[in-house]
């Protein structure tokens, strides 16, 4: 976020031609990578001078590998389907309607919020009572999650829609962008929908049918 935020203010400073900004956001996230191997090499779960292949039976790797290659074909298709709809609007109404819908899009987005940080508390315990085949308990995470994502992505899209007004106003050339104010609604009705259904994707994807949140995700992508 750092180095990205940094990226924006050379752009804005610099002047960056399109190139650099490719070049530069590509570094960028080389840097993370690195920063994450480095991290890694850190941790002591796995003792990366030891013949770790010797300690990892072949059934278990196989079945790493299979999970492995679902979740990073999960990841793409997320991807995808978060940018396909801007690069149908580029094709077909130009870029200046790419940056009213990227904003917009932005705004809508920040319903989320409660899922991402929720999310990241509720995973370990999922896996932790699927382990378990602790049915009851993952259904109480379902409830939990899903009424505490209503109540406040509901308050931040009232929050946010309320004053959408206000936003374009304050906002450089903000009169160029209040055509979005309707997708901020139906961008944040939706994500606001989606995240009051609980942590239903990570019941899913941590379950022994991980492999339908792929073909629910290819679906949605079609």
């Amino acid at each position: 976020r750092v180095l990205l935020a940094g990226l924006a203010v050379a752009v804005f400073y610099a002047d960056l031609n399109y190139n650099q900004i490719i070049a530069s956001i590509i570094g960028c996230y080389a840097i993370l990578a690195a920063i994450q191997v480095i991290a890694y090499l850190k941790v002591d779960t796995i003792n990366i001078n030891r013949s770790w292949r010797n300690e990892i039976p072949d059934p278990q790797m196989r079945s790493m590998l299979v999970y492995g290659l679902f979740t990073f074909m999960i990841a793409v298709t997320d991807g995808v389907v978060i940018k396909l709809d801007t690069w149908m609007i580029s094709s077909l109404d130009g870029v200046e309607a790419v940056g009213v819908y990227a904003i917009a899009l932005q705004l809508g987005m920040l319903v989320e919020f409660p899922k991402r940080s929720i999310s990241l508390i509720a995973k370990p315990l999922i896996a932790k009572e699927w382990a378990a085949n602790n049915m009851n308990e993952i259904h109480q995470i379902y409830k939990r999650t899903s009424l505490v994502q209503l109540i406040f992505g509901g308050l931040i899209f009232s929050l946010v829609f309320l004053n959408i007004d206000s936003f374009y106003k304050i906002i450089p050339n903000g009169g160029s962008f209040s055509g979005g104010k309707w997708v901020v609604f139906f961008i944040g009705l939706g994500k606001w929908f989606a995240i009051s259904t609980g942590s239903n994707i990570e019941i899913l994807q941590l379950s022994p049918y991980y492999k339908h949140t792929f073909w629910i995700r290819f679906s949605l992508l079609l």
